[in-house]
């Protein structure tokens, strides 16, 4: 085994890769303040191996140097909690940092912890685990309440390091009760290797966060539509496919409506494509407050929008079309002096649990019974169900037709 010094001369090597790493990462990554908290730790860290080597090297034997560098390590390791804490919570934990970089610096005052590593190791272990199994236990719990996968490595790399410095600890604790478990060199070197390790996998697991909200962040944007939030034309073409093949492989009924404003050229004829931009935000807005519970909201393009319904049967998506109907009726928009009075036309198309067909037809037969409900005076719902045999017959009602979107 590599003795102490080459050890920690390689820590600090590694420590310095590292910072670079983090910078680099933050330049291109500035809106994510939490690097700052993990950039920050491993600064600690590296000067906390400059202390080492000073020591190792016999050129400062003082009691202030090791003082010095646990109160550093400890911070670091303080600094690594607050990085996660924010990343997490949107709020850092510098007050606690400085906290426990007090009490270990003051801790370092009294004569015992001055006469050897073993001491200050049984001192200001158990500090040290408390804040990274803290970091673990927080970790774990967004990742099992989010499922975000983007954290797993650092949960595990963060758990590895915990787990380690509890088995150094109770190594060296039942080492002074006379129970050699493993040799001395062995318990100290292995924290030198094992800091090292844990500084390139933390700053790797970072990266890999960062890189992967940003590949997340992407995605969305390319499945979004920009001016109402709903899904777009592209998420749609791939996954109701999947959608619509999952729902009839248990057996399910599968809703689809499709839904258009009425006298929508109208408006952006009379007021301009500002407004009419603000008219799809506003009836956007008032389609999705009655609908929170359907996962699936598509525009397809220009004022035309779109609801999938897995396992809902005729009735259901009837009763959530009505809703629907309902809420954009009742929410005239208002632009300066003018009272803008909106509607919509819905069509329904429901494929039974045993009926027959593909998404495609499904789709168009929605398409279709929404052209039916605006040629019948706007502001309705008409239904058509996808059954065994194929019926195409127009089963909704008409509801009474209020004012049309106008000035």
């Amino acid at each position: 085994m590599l003795d102490t010094f080459t050890l920690v001369v390689c820590t600090t090597i590694i420590n310095a890769m590292m910072i670079v790493t983090l910078v680099a990462l933050y330049r291109t990554s500035p809106s994510e303040k939490s690097i700052l908290d993990w950039l920050g730790g491993i600064c600690c860290f590296f000067v906390t191996n400059i202390a080492g080597l000073t020591l190792s090297a016999n050129l400062l034997n003082h009691w202030l140097t090791p003082a010095v560098a646990n109160t550093l390590f400890v911070a670091g390791n303080a600094m690594i909690f607050s990085g996660i804490y924010r990343y997490l919570h949107g709020q850092h934990k510098w007050p606690l940092v400085c906290s426990v970089a007090a009490i270990t610096f003051l801790v370092h005052l009294f004569p015992f912890m001055h006469e050897n590593i073993e001491s200050r190791i049984l001192v200001t272990y158990p500090l040290i685990i408390a804040i990274c199994l803290s970091a673990v236990v927080i970790l774990c719990r967004r990742q099992w309440q989010t499922r975000l996968f983007g954290l797993l490595p650092l949960t595990i790399v963060m758990g590895a390091f915990t787990a380690q410095l509890a088995l150094r600890f109770f190594a060296l604790v039942l080492e002074n009760v006379g129970i050699n478990v493993f040799s001395h060199s062995l318990i100290i070197n292995t924290g030198t290797l094992g800091v090292m390790l844990y500084v390139m996998a933390l700053a790797m697991s970072v990266a890999y966060l960062v890189n992967w909200v940003r590949e997340q962040s992407l995605k969305k944007i390319s499945r979004t539509d920009t001016l109402t939030g709903w899904l777009n034309r592209r998420d749609f073409t791939y996954r109701m496919p999947q959608l619509f093949s999952t729902t009839r492989h248990h057996r399910q009924p599968f809703a689809c409506i499709v839904m258009d404003i009425d006298m929508f050229k109208q408006v952006n004829d009379t007021y301009g494509h500002t407004v009419g931009d603000e008219v799809l935000i506003h009836v956007s807005h008032q389609m999705r407050c009655v609908t929170r519970d359907c996962e699936y909201h598509y525009r397809l393009g220009g004022e035309e929008f779109v609801l999938l319904l897995p396992d809902c049967d005729e009735k259901q998506a009837m009763t959530v079309a009505e809703r629907v109907r309902k809420a954009v009726e009742s929410s005239p928009y208002l632009h300066e002096d003018n009272t803008l009075d909106c509607s919509i036309s819905l069509g329904v198309a429901v494929i039974t649990a045993n009926g027959e067909g593909e998404w495609e037809s499904l789709l168009k037969a929605a398409d279709n019974a929404m052209y039916k409900a605006k040629a019948s005076g706007r502001n309705t719902i008409r239904l058509d169900v996808l059954s065994r045999p194929r019926q195409h017959a127009a089963n909704g009602s008409s509801y009474q037709a209020s004012k049309n979107l106008s000035a």
